[in-house]
């Protein structure tokens, strides 16, 4: 007898336990909790603007890298792929910064939208977020060295882009803050 995926799900949910389809790694999810993320840098951006401060802030950059080893979880990951992970998290949020300022320089003004405080607000919520992307990350780290892990990816940042309705810049940014996550081997 063949079971479909419903019949699984059904027989899994009438036993009383997660189906097990809702339990597979997807990279959808992760993609999900990066894009959410970089609408912060827009937030920053913002706030960037207001104080007049360079984007660049190796400082706190070396702060947000070496905390992620220290978020829940994160000691099931390879080092290396935290710091290679959250540097690409910190040069996709650069990289809406640049572009946001570089507009707004040309309009002559950032748009007149609340301005949440960066220290009291934004960081505790990007916070709360890489503890998030951390979990993400380790459920998906089995992925990485398969064969189709960049189709894979690629197809899952498709999604949220389509899902989030997000613009060119936050698409682009989105591809940067997920690369370098798979594998390639040659």
């Amino acid at each position: 007898m063949k079971l479909t995926s419903r019949c699984v799900i059904v027989l899994a949910l009438a036993m009383n336990s997660t189906p097990v389809l809702a339990q597979s790694p997807s990279f959808e999810k992760l993609a999900e909790v990066v894009a959410g993320r970089l609408q912060f840098a827009d937030k920053v951006a913002l706030s960037k603007w207001d104080s007049g401060r360079p984007v660049e802030d190796k400082e706190q950059e070396a702060k947000v890298i070496s905390g992620a080893a220290a978020l829940p979880g994160a000691d099931k990951l390879d080092p290396a792929l935290l710091q290679l992970f959250f540097t690409s998290q910190i040069e996709a949020n650069k990289l809406i910064q640049y572009s946001l300022l570089a507009g707004w320089h040309r309009d002559g003004g950032a748009p007149n939208t609340p301005r949440p405080d960066l220290v009291k607000e934004i960081r505790p919520a990007l916070s709360q977020l890489s503890e998030k992307l951390v979990h993400e990350l380790d459920g998906v780290s089995g992925m990485r060295d398969a064969k189709d892990c960049p189709a894979a990816l690629a197809k899952a940042a498709g999604e949220v882009v389509r899902a989030e309705k997000l613009d060119a810049l936050h698409a682009i940014a989105l591809d940067r803050a997920l690369a370098g996550l798979c594998i390639v081997k040659k």
